[in-house]
């Protein structure tokens, strides 16, 4: 008789607290669980776009609208509790205000690297 292996439920508050994500802040500031995660999976809807209009933003060295782009996604993380994306935003839209492209070159892998990871961990979740 073979043991069922048990399911990982990816839906869970632990689950977003495991990868990164303080869903806790998040819903302090949101109010309850049930707004913050109708919230969130609307962030989570429209960030694979935003992404891409982050990274064409990027490659065209159109710096109004990235730093647009990235200002409102570090609010957004804000919110949620994505803190490191948050800082990682931070930093960006501080550097793209200064049109400092040496900084923004040098950290942009960084930046993309963990908007994917949010979004994996997001997909997981919303599964």
């Amino acid at each position: 008789m073979q043991e069922e292996v048990e399911k990982t439920n990816y839906h869970t508050i632990e689950f977003l607290d495991v990868n990164g994500i303080d869903a806790v802040s998040g819903i302090d500031i949101i109010g309850d669980e049930k707004t913050y995660e109708s919230m969130l999976k609307e962030f989570y809807s429209n960030l694979k776009k935003r992404f891409n209009k982050i990274i064409e933003d990027k490659a065209t060295n159109n710096l109004d609208d990235y730093l647009k782009e990235t200002s409102l996604l570090k609010k957004d993380c804000n919110y949620y509790g994505l803190n490191k994306l948050y800082e990682l935003s931070k930093d960006q839209e501080i550097n793209a205000k200064l049109y400092n492209y040496k900084f923004l070159n040098e950290h942009f892998r960084e930046y993309q690297d963990e908007i994917v990871r949010v979004i994996a961990v997001l997909e997981k979740y919303f599964e």
